[in-house]
C-alpha cells in the first residue's frame, strides 16, 4: 500500500503542472504513485495506480505533453467512443480483453486512465480528473 496523497505533496514543487490526486472508493488502495521523467525527455509524468474490491483496476497518468504522447499510451486498444465527464470530454479506446483507456487533455497537460472496472467506477474517477485538471 502507498500512500499517494503524500507522495503527490512532496512531488507537487517538482512538476509543471497541478498534479491530479482523486479519492479513491471504500475498499481500494494504491499500489503505485511516483513522479518521473518521460524517457530522456524533460518532461515529467505523474503516475498513480489503484486497486479495488472485485479484482478491478484503474491507473491514471498525467503529464505536460502532447496529445501523441497520450495516443501512444493506449497501446493497441480500438477508438470507440467519446463521452462527455465533468465539462471534459474523453476519447474512450477499449481492447480485446476489457481494458479501457479515457484520455484527455486540458491546454498541454493531458491524462490517460486505463483501468479494469465497472463503468461506474471509471465514470467516478474521469469525474475528479476533470475537477482537478487545470
Amino acid at each position: 500500500v502507498v500512500d499517494y496523497q503524500s507522495i503527490a505533496e512532496q512531488s507537487q514543487d517538482s512538476a509543471d503542472f497541478a498534479l491530479i490526486v482523486p479519492e479513491i472508493p471504500s475498499g481500494w488502495t494504491s499500489n503505485a504513485a511516483n513522479l518521473d521523467r518521460v524517457g530522456e525527455s524533460d518532461r515529467t509524468s505523474w503516475y498513480m495506480s489503484f486497486v479495488g474490491t472485485e479484482q478491478q483496476w484503474v491507473s491514471i497518468e498525467q503529464a505536460k505533453a502532447t496529445e501523441n504522447w497520450a495516443e501512444n499510451q493506449v497501446d493497441d486498444a480500438i477508438a470507440a467512443e467519446t463521452v462527455t465527464v465533468g465539462g471534459s470530454d474523453f476519447q474512450i479506446y477499449r481492447t480485446e480483453d476489457a481494458k479501457e483507456f479515457w484520455v484527455t487533455g486540458k491546454g498541454d497537460t493531458f491524462v490517460v486512465i486505463t483501468a479494469i472496472a465497472s463503468p461506474d467506477t471509471i465514470n467516478a474517477f474521469a469525474q475528479q480528473v476533470a475537477e482537478q485538471l487545470k
